[in-house]
């Protein structure tokens, strides 16, 4: 894991980190990523994991204890303003926090995911907070970009008080 805050200004995918790999599963923890502001995907956090091992292809975002906490916050993107994923399956656990991101709309490209955008088959949501975020478009707390995805929430996930709107139709 890495102990830092990473924090910058870039124009193309994941402003304040990138990582892209092929089926290989990654977790992120014990991080603070804050003030990204990318033209392209992820704000914050911008993942994606190719090949065709779907069992390898997995992103999980903190190990769901106290000591090793990730915060991603105040960060501004394409899609996904707090983070962004290419993965078959993501996993949010305990002790994430995924707050005041902004996905921005740019032309004709979307806006969506202020919290999350996961390009994904399945993402659990298992713990941890996504709340006051905002997207252009869709999705103020998360969106998925797959008509495929599968979203489920249980367990002590709190996800509240983000807002999405169309600039276009209100």
């Amino acid at each position: 894991s890495i102990n830092a805050n990473i924090g910058n200004t870039a124009k193309a995918d994941g402003s304040a980190l990138t990582i892209k790999t092929n089926a290989v599963p990654v977790t992120v923890k014990n991080l603070k990523l804050t003030g990204g502001n990318s033209t392209g995907n992820g704000g914050g956090l911008n993942v994606v994991i190719g090949g065709s091992l779907n069992g390898k292809r997995t992103l999980t975002l903190g190990d769901g204890t106290s000591s090793n906490p990730l915060s991603v916050t105040e960060n501004k993107g394409l899609n996904g303003g707090g983070v962004y994923v290419e993965a078959y399956t993501c996993t949010i656990n305990d002790y994430v926090s995924i707050t005041s991101n902004s996905a921005v709309k740019s032309g004709d490209n979307t806006g969506d995911g202020g919290g999350v955008y996961a390009n994904t088959n399945f993402l659990y949501v298992k713990g941890g907070t996504i709340a006051s975020n905002t997207a252009d478009r869709n999705g103020g707390g998360i969106s998925d970009g797959t008509s495929s995805c599968k979203t489920f929430i249980f367990g002590s996930a709190c996800i509240g008080a983000s807002s999405a709107s169309d600039p276009a139709t209100s």
